[in-house]
């Protein structure tokens, strides 16, 4: 599960409207878009199936007696505001398994994931805003 390391993405919800194609007509229609905070768009179709995932997150264990502030850094971070703010954050790998240490600003408990959640979830700032195709 190589990827990106120190990773802090901060995506936020933002309706754009859309331009009415007769005049008189219906008021315009607004598009779901996420961007950072520094204005640039995110790639709506990744950035939807990486919600796609974490709004289906289902833990793949626990990891025991562990602080959330005992994890130390998180390898990546995914922050998004709209009606809401969450926060996803996935550290290193944990054990012998293939599984890997996460916390979630929705759960009071870190818990484990397995690689292929985290291969879902983890992408580079170039993903996100649709430069590394």
């Amino acid at each position: 599960a190589e990827g990106p390391a120190g990773v802090e993405l901060a995506l936020e919800k933002v309706y754009k409207p859309l331009e009415s194609l007769e005049e008189g007509g219906q008021p315009p229609e607004a598009i779901v878009a996420w961007q950072t905070p520094g204005g640039a768009e995110a790639d709506g179709a990744i950035v939807d199936a990486v919600l796609n995932r974490i709004v289906n997150l289902q833990a793949d264990g626990f990891p025991g007696e562990i602080d959330a502030d005992e994890l130390g850094a998180a390898q990546f971070v995914l922050v998004t505001t709209g009606a809401a703010s969450d926060t996803l954050r996935l550290y290193g790998q944990y054990g012998e398994e293939k599984t890997f240490l996460a916390a979630s600003s929705q759960y009071a408990f870190p818990f484990l994931l397995s690689e292929w959640k985290v291969n879902q979830i983890r992408k580079s700032p170039a993903e996100i805003l649709g430069k590394d195709k």
